[in-house]
């Protein structure tokens, strides 16, 4: 289960001062111990006065669960921005390819939405988003504004569901998981394209396994 938290505790005038992919850390007391926790704001970086996240919401999850009953007024702290991640990285390249899964999509939406609301950025964005379930996809309306962009184009994965259960839909979808002949069917201009990696530590490890077979040198992906 997941849902967006929205905070409010800045001034109406002030911002993060966050870059697209960074994040901040949030502290909050909870039965008198300091619970610190990463997470990436999800909207756009010149919002002022608020800040929003997307987070799971583990069972056992101490920070999840508290965040999730929270109620108006009660605060939390939070610091940063960090992250080592720069845009600077990828503008030399004419593409650029996301390999997302579950709340990975969180920080790969703010380099989409940086790409995109730039009407001189020609960027061309591929986004590939592993989920278990169509229900599963986070981030769904944002996904078809996205979708309206000439330079913008995705497929969702859905590893345990399949077609007819679905019907119809806006996304362009794929039934079952991402693979090392999904990627090579999907990368279209390898030598030309940087590639961004976030979800899961296996998650992550087999989209590396991959890119090295497809002899991808480490200059050409970052991994959040």
């Amino acid at each position: 289960m997941f849902f967006f938290l929205s905070l409010s505790s800045l001034l109406h005038f002030q911002s993060l001062n966050i870059q697209a992919g960074q994040h901040i850390i949030l502290r909050a007391y909870i039965k008198g111990k300091a619970i610190n926790r990463q997470y990436t704001p999800i909207n756009l970086i010149c919002s002022k006065g608020y800040f929003e996240l997307l987070i799971k919401i583990y069972p056992d999850g101490v920070m999840s669960q508290y965040l999730q009953t929270m109620k108006p007024g009660i605060e939390v702290e939070f610091r940063g921005p960090f992250g080592q991640f720069s845009m600077q990285q990828i503008v030399k390249f004419p593409r650029l390819f996301l390999l997302a899964a579950g709340t990975g999509i969180a920080p790969l939406s703010c380099v989409i939405e940086s790409i995109l609301d730039n009407e001189d950025d020609e960027t061309f964005v591929h986004l590939l988003f592993a989920c278990r379930y169509y229900g599963d996809i986070l981030m769904k309306e944002e996904l078809h504004d996205w979708l309206d962009f000439w330079n913008f184009s995705s497929l969702c994965c859905l590893s345990q569901d399949h077609s007819e259960s679905v019907g119809f839909c806006k996304e362009p979808l794929h039934f079952g998981r991402i693979t090392l002949d999904l990627l090579k069917t999907e990368i279209k201009d390898l030598c030309n394209t940087y590639f961004l990696i976030c979800g899961s530590n296996s998650f992550n490890k087999d989209m590396v396994n991959f890119l090295l077979e497809l002899q991808v040198p480490e200059s050409q992906y970052f991994i959040f």
